[in-house]
């Protein structure tokens, strides 16, 4: 026990019939036990004496025999101590009493920190005695509201203490105890804090995790004091460092996991009434092994990791052309190609992973992702880091890429100065103290204190040499945040986190606004008011006092209220007397500034109630989004009939739908929980006992929602940049002026960036990034975008930044073109037109189109004959076709980047010689109201129509409101089922008319008939000018063949190749250009030069195919010297070339080298001269 007391007893003047309270007490362990004496002897309880167990001595009507001397003696085990004595004493001067006595305390309620769950007495006790002979009532207030007496949780002993049985986490707040009589009145707070040991929240949970991954272990303890939490595992300290963290003060985040990571890991949370702890084992999974992962326990890369025993052909090869493409000091960003190998035919790469590390480090840490970019963050200044990349497929990953990247140097500012704390020493200052930084990275020059009052639109600075510094001329009981920043020769450091302080509180600067008054009868008042201005509050406002009195009279009487009330009724006056009031508001250290008086006189006679009361004189109303706030005067008649009450209804559109009762002094009320933007009706009745009187009505419009953003805006970034990585891809980095120089976070900020293309900026998107980058995906391909970015912290935030515009890089074609359709040209019956129009997906500028067109379905795309367009054509002519012939066409768009998916295929039959006929073909699978080139074509395969059952064109919805005049089911089968009958006999017709019209074709061929003579002329003996020459390509069985000697001179065979060439429409040689980028698309796989197609190229073997060269062979003619002999040999090895060149034929130039010729199988053969 302690030697001295920390509170003793003082001596007491009070009147006889007061009350009186002594309190003495004293530290000791364990509690130590009070007992009272009075002049030396034992006090035992009665009926007016009570004593509380913490050391309390009440009396209440003090009568003469209770006047002496008081003292307090306090036993612990074998030791007691016994306090100074106080002396009770009678106040005489009785001449006070007469005149009436303003309440006074005897005994202030104390501030307490009562632990969660014990007993809590709050005691108070006030004399004083009125002109009525009135004693002072004592009324507890918790934040300005008057308590409810029916509550259970608390209740009210003695003269007037007030006791909670089981304090709880709610019972926090300041108390006040009000003490009034018809004099005056007084109030007394006191601030209770509960205090509870620690509790959690959120235990950690065990997790399984894979190498590489990383981990976090969430622990959430509650306390007060807030605990301090610390991690451990297997019984050792954690200490943090860039892989195990500490997240919020309390998480354990654990990156690049290693086998070595696994064991016991144990939160601990502590405060000075006690401790806990929770345990969560973690497993540590290598990549090779196939246990499932818990994806509500652990992070880890969603790819499966290590398949065993595959074969390296199912696997990818590495990716391709690895770089960086952006370093920073705290990110980099990486750019990779696909691999050339992506595995067996039908495999594709799904994703990709990223693993990078410290060099010489064996902690690694991993992403994943699906794109050909990725952006590593949180990385450390001027360190190198060792990346590897691989891709999977569906069998697995596949082999690593591995690149090195040194992380950019990091400007040397200070880092945050340590301990900053804010503490309020008036209402009008704040000191603010805090610790030199832990790296100062060289001398200090100075500090930065930056300061704003909470809700303010800006922020203040100042500038400071020492360790603390008391910022002085603040506003009243107001927040205001502060955050610190050293200064070294390199310039601004990093800034603490922020932290809040609020100045002290002060009495009311201001009176309450809005003061009217009310006679509501002839001995009742009615007062109104509203609170003082929010700016002169300087505090929470605990209650208001009014003070009234009659004319000519020099005493006046008070009513004091809760904080929560508006409005006071001043009853038991005199009739047809004239009153004068004023009022002020009451804060916990005092009362402000009264109102200036306002007189009213009541009524001369009391009101009628024989009838129904007239309606309200007018009625006033404001609107906002969700309310709206009804005033009303009262009835003209009300002077003479009397009003109980008010009622209110409203509705949207009618006003009957919601009713409101009121009091008859209310004139004023609030309509709540509205919907924005709505018309309402509003009526207000005056009632009393013989029902309601006739309504006054408002139609009223609530205001359209808004945000209100009352929080101190902040600074938006600037200088930002975009840098284009794909056709698909943007990279986004900026510059927070708020932060050090060094542009490194260390608070809980984050950004919004918010980009569309420029020509649609009503479609915004949104990412969020808590970095001063982001990495946005799935963009559209050529395509302009507008960024701009805004940071939040709290419930702060910045107007959006200055915007910047990039556009994305040129993807190949993404659809169709579209309405492909062939016209006839009229006069010719070999040729005909297409239009179409263009793709909806250009994803870049069009450089042409590739007509693919055939008689026979059967082929494979490369053996379509192909038509070049420019692309800035929508129509194009074919010629030289064959009369009364079917033909398929479709196309495909191209640009810089590749070629776009094939578009359906359109069947047309060309007209006959004469000119008749032709047009687009009746297929006999497809219903006559469909379009004939509406259908599917798959390469490879023969013709087929497409499903009947599947729509084409727009999809025309059933409408349920339509009359039902459906054929019945069993009805509709059969006709299903003879239409499908006649539909196969019919394709089975055609199957054979086309079978045999192929067999009487190859005939023909073999008998080299090439045409028929027209009807009407005789045929005639064909010269040597009119002989057509035979099809090289067809005909070869009639030229001579050997093998080629390699050994025999090629001086005439090699020589210099000229580019490949073919004629167009217009008889004129195509642009080479055209046919390098033709040779690239049908190059050869195992040539130098080849370049493979994507794995998505839907026709990868697509190839232009020229017309057919035709060399006269006329075996009755001799062979002269100077004409051409050609003889064809099988094709070797070698690279040897040959040209073939005639001087009538100067347009066509070829080389056997081209891969054109060996991938369609005309490279076969070389020919001697």
């Amino acid at each position: 026990m302690a030697k001295m007391f920390s509170i003793t007893p003082e001596t007491l003047e009070v009147y006889l019939g007061d009350i009186a309270m002594f309190q003495c007490s004293i530290d000791g362990i364990p509690q130590p036990k009070y007992s009272w004496y009075k002049n030396n002897v034992l006090l035992k309880r009665s009926n007016h004496i009570k004593m509380y167990t913490d050391g309390f001595l009440e009396i209440t009507n003090v009568r003469a025999i209770d006047l002496g001397k008081y003292y307090c003696e306090a036993r612990n085990m074998n030791t007691s101590r016994r306090s100074r004595p106080a002396v009770l004493q009678e106040n005489t001067d009785l001449e006070s009493i007469r005149k009436g006595v303003a309440p006074s305390f005897v005994m202030k309620p104390q501030d307490a920190e009562v632990i969660r769950g014990s007993l809590l007495v709050l005691h108070c006790g006030a004399n004083g005695i009125d002109r009525n002979d009135g004693s002072p009532k004592i009324t507890w207030l918790k934040g300005g509201v008057e308590l409810d007496n029916s509550n259970k949780t608390y209740k009210i002993v003695g003269t007037g203490s007030l006791v909670i049985p089981n304090v709880q986490e709610n019972n926090n707040g300041i108390y006040t105890c009000r003490a009034s009589n018809m004099e005056d009145s007084i109030d007394a707070p006191a601030s209770v804090n509960v205090l509870s040991p620690p509790k959690f929240k959120t235990k950690p949970m065990n997790a399984v995790a894979q190498v590489n991954s990383e981990q976090m272990f969430e622990c959430d303890i509650y306390g007060v004091p807030p605990p301090k939490i610390y991690w451990m595992k297997d019984g050792k300290m954690i200490e943090t460092d860039d892989y195990f963290k500490i997240v919020d003060h309390k998480n354990l985040r654990i990156l690049g996991l290693l086998k070595e990571d696994e064991g016991m890991y144990q939160c601990f949370g502590k405060n000075y009434l006690g401790s806990i702890q929770a345990s969560a084992q973690l497993v540590v999974r290598p990549h090779n092994d196939s246990h499932p992962l818990t994806p509500t326990l652990t992070h880890s890369p969603t790819i499966p990791l290590g398949l065993q025993n595959l074969n390296t052909d199912s696997l990818p090869s590495v990716p391709v052309d690895l770089h960086e493409v952006i370093r920073a000091p705290s990110f980099v960003t990486l750019s990779w190609k696909p691999p050339t190998h992506t595995g067996p035919k039908d495999a594709k790469i799904i994703s990709y992973s990223v693993f990078w590390k410290e060099k010489e480090r064996e902690r690694e840490r991993v992403m994943n992702t699906t794109s050909l970019e990725a952006t590593i963050q949180h990385l450390k200044p001027n360190t190198v880091y060792e990346f590897r990349v691989q891709a999977y497929n569906s069998h697995g990953p596949g082999k690593a890429v591995v690149i090195e990247v040194e992380s950019e140097e990091e400007v040397r500012v200070p880092s945050p100065p340590r301990n900053a704390i804010a503490e309020a020493v008036s209402p009008t200052s704040i000191r603010v103290k805090y610790e030199p930084p832990e790296e100062p990275n060289g001398k200090i020059k100075s500090y930065k204190i930056i300061y704003y009052e909470v809700g303010a639109n800006k922020e203040a600075a100042i500038e400071v040499r020492g360790l603390e510094y008391v910022l002085t001329n603040l506003k009243q009981f107001r927040d205001y945040s502060f955050r610190v920043e050293a200064h070294n020769e390199n310039g601004a450091g990093m800034s603490t986190e922020e932290f809040v302080a609020k100045t002290k509180a002060d009495i009311p600067s201001d009176s309450p606004t809005n003061f009217t008054l009310e006679a509501t009868s002839s001995t009742s008042i009615i007062v109104r008011w509203e609170p003082p201005p929010k700016d002169h509050q300087n505090g929470p406002i605990v209650g208001y006092k009014i003070r009234f009195k009659k004319k000519g009279s020099r005493r006046g009487k008070t009513v004091t209220t809760a904080s929560n009330v508006k409005f006071q009724p001043l009853t038991d006056l005199e009739k047809g007397a004239e009153y004068s009031v004023r009022i002020a508001a009451l804060s916990t250290l005092g009362i402000g500034p009264f109102t200036d008086w306002l007189f009213t006189k009541t009524y001369d006679d009391d009101l009628d109630e024989s009838h129904v009361p007239g309606k309200p004189s007018k009625v006033r109303t404001a609107a906002e989004a969700n309310s709206i706030l009804v005033r009303w005067a009262p009835p003209v008649d009300s002077s003479k009939t009397l009003v109980r009450g008010y009622t209110v209804t409203y509705g949207k559109g009618i006003p009957d739908v919601m009713r409101v009762k009121l009091g008859p002094q209310q004139r004023v009320y609030k309509i709540k929980n509205l919907q924005p933007a709505s018309s309402y009706v509003i009526k207000v009745m005056a009632t009393n006992k013989i029902g309601d009187g006739p309504p006054i009505y408002a139609h009223v419009k609530t205001d359209k929602e808004s945000e209100i953003d009352l929080a101190t805006p902040m600074i938006p970034p600037v200088g930002l940049k975009t840098i284009v990585l794909s056709s698909q891809t943007i990279v986004l980095t900026w510059t927070d002026s708020t932060l050090s120089r060094a542009q490194r976070i260390t608070d809980n900020r984050y950004y919004t960036v918010r980009y569309s293309p420029v020509y649609n900026k009503k479609k915004y998107r949104y990412i969020n990034s808590t970095d001063l980058n982001a990495h946005i995906d799935h963009l559209k391909p050529n395509t302009q975008y507008e960024f701009s970015v805004k940071v939040t912290k709290n419930l702060r935030k910045s107007t959006w930044s200055m915007s910047v515009v990039n556009t994305t890089q040129e993807s190949a074609p993404g659809g169709i073109p579209r309405d492909l359709t062939p016209a006839p040209v009229e006069g010719n019956p070999l040729s005909i037109t297409l239009s179409w129009q263009p793709p909806p997906r250009p994803n870049g500028q069009l450089t042409g189109y590739l007509i693919f067109y055939t008689t026979d379905s059967h082929q494979d795309d490369r053996d379509w004959v192909v038509h070049n367009v420019d692309g800035d054509k929508l129509s194009s002519t074919i010629k030289d076709l064959t009369p009364d012939t079917t033909y398929f066409y479709k196309m495909q768009a191209r640009n810089n980047k590749g070629y776009g998916p094939m578009s359906p295929t359109v069947v047309y039959r060309t007209s006959k010689a004469d000119g008749t006929g032709g047009g687009l073909v009746q297929v006999p699978d497809l219903p006559p109201d469909i379009q004939q080139f509406d259908f599917k074509y798959k390469p490879g395969r023969s013709f087929l129509p497409p499903d009947p059952n599947e729509p084409r064109g727009v999809n025309k919805e059933p409408n349920e409101d339509e009359n039902d005049d459906s054929v019945p089911t069993n009805v509709m089968i059969i006709i299903i089922a003879c239409v499908i009958g006649v539909t196969f006999c019919i394709a089975v017709v055609a199957v054979a008319i086309v079978i045999c019209k192929k067999k009487e074709y190859r005939n023909k061929r073999s008998s080299g008939t090439y045409a028929s003579p027209a009807k009407g002329k005789t045929p005639k003996a064909p010269t040597t000018k009119d002989v057509k020459p035979p099809d090289l390509w067809i005909h070869h069985d009639q030229m001579e063949m050997k093998n080629l000697d390699k050994s025999e001179n090629r001086e005439s065979s090699a020589p210099t190749p000229a580019p490949s060439q073919r004629c167009g429409e217009s008889s004129k040689c195509e642009d080479s250009s055209l046919m390098d980028m033709e040779k690239r698309r049908n190059s050869l796989v195992g040539d130098p030069s080849y370049l493979s197609p994507a794995p998505d190229e839907r026709y990868p073997r697509s190839i232009i195919r020229p017309k057919p060269i035709m060399i006269s062979v006329d075996p009755t003619q001799p062979m002269s010297r100077d004409r051409l002999q050609v003889r064809a040999v099988p094709q070797q090895n070698t690279r040897e070339k040959l040209a073939l060149l005639d001087d009538d034929d100067s347009c066509l130039t070829d080389t056997l080298d081209d891969p054109y010729l060996s991938r369609i199988g005309y490279g076969m053969y070389y020919f001697e001269f």
